[in-house]
């Protein structure tokens, strides 16, 4: 897959993933009452891995950098 095509195909997701996103914190807050200690942060980070360097990349984030999250309270959704 072209560089190009692959950006175009991330592109995308990433603005279907935001839409679900903004429509899952949008309507609930329509139908109750939000209290300040049920407010959080969604982060989307998107990480390129060149070819043949994703298992790599996948174990950087089994063995250490979700142990690091989990340390400093930040809780891992979906990869």
């Amino acid at each position: 897959m072209e560089i190009n095509q692959f950006k175009r195909m991330n592109l995308k997701m990433f603005v279907a993933i935001l839409a679900m996103l903004l429509t899952v914190q949008i309507v609930p807050a329509a139908n109750t009452a939000v209290s300040s200690s049920d407010i959080r942060v969604f982060k989307i980070r998107i990480y390129y891995a060149r070819e043949g360097k994703f298992s790599t990349l996948e174990g950087r984030f089994r063995d250490h950098t979700t142990k690091l999250f989990a340390k400093y309270g930040i809780e891992n959704i979906a990869y």
